[in-house]
């Protein structure tokens, strides 16, 4: 009998093991399978992920491989290319309705910016974003529908480091300037009410990195000529259009 109970008890610890095992694993295909199925909604780009590695104890993990597609019309193979990302979670707050996110780390991304005064990528898939967060108060879009009863978030911390920015402008004869942008470092977003949807998210950091990249080009224009001149004023005005229209992110 006594044999029997140890067997019974090895055989429910093992079981165990196993289950955690697979929720572990069954967590991370299911981060994947989220991010590549939102943020399309999101962005109206494709957007995939290569791996998550998510610890269900500790709430901290990566991801690797996130590629931001561009909108329709532009040529370049992606807007943003991320190759790892770290992030630190509240692991009780996963269960609730908004999740606290103490620290996100995205390493080193890789920025494209194609196009002209008429228009660059960049601000065309913030406009994309835009529409999906509700950015103009007391507006509703249609595109809003799919990403609606999904969690919130409040996130205390952001750091963006080592941006690479491939600039490929018309009026510089077909050539790729390569700029490395300052830090962006964001804090306390959503942490004042009931946190911001992942599109609200999602426009506040393309935002900061779409202002990032025009500062850092019209600070350069010896190096660039006219046309980032020009790029500069236009999407400047964007961005500042975008900031005004900020408030009205939290009411959605």
């Amino acid at each position: 009998m006594k044999k029997w109970i140890i067997r019974l008890v090895i055989i429910c610890f093992v079981l165990l093991i196993v289950g955690l095992v697979a929720v572990f694993f069954s967590m991370n295909s299911l981060v994947k399978r989220g991010v590549e199925k939102v943020g399309p909604m999101i962005t109206q780009t494709s957007v995939k992920l290569d791996s998550a590695n998510i610890s269900p104890f500790s709430g901290s993990g990566q991801l690797h491989g996130l590629v931001v597609g561009n909108p329709s019309g532009y040529n370049t193979p992606s807007a943003i290319k991320v190759g790892d990302i770290k992030v630190a979670v509240e692991v009780k707050s996963v269960f609730s309705s908004v999740v606290v996110v103490d620290s996100f780390v995205m390493e080193a991304p890789e920025v494209t910016l194609e196009g002209g005064i008429g228009g660059n990528n960049l601000s065309k898939l913030l406009d994309n974003i835009s529409s999906v967060a509700g950015a103009d108060e007391g507006t509703t879009s249609t595109a809003q529908k799919p990403a609606e009863g999904g969690k919130k978030f409040r996130v205390k911390d952001i750091l963006i480091k080592g941006t690479k920015v491939n600039a490929s402008l018309t009026g510089m004869g077909g050539k790729t300037v390569t700029r490395t942008l300052p830090d962006i470092h964001l804090t306390n977003i959503g942490t004042d009410g009931d946190g911001v949807s992942s599109a609200e998210l999602s426009k506040k950091v393309v935002r900061e990195i779409l202002a990032s990249t025009i500062k850092d080009l019209s600070s350069s224009t010896g190096l660039l000529g006219k046309e980032v001149q020009g790029l500069g004023k236009g999407a400047a005005t964007q961005v500042e259009k975008a900031s005004k229209s900020l408030k009205g992110l939290f009411n959605k």
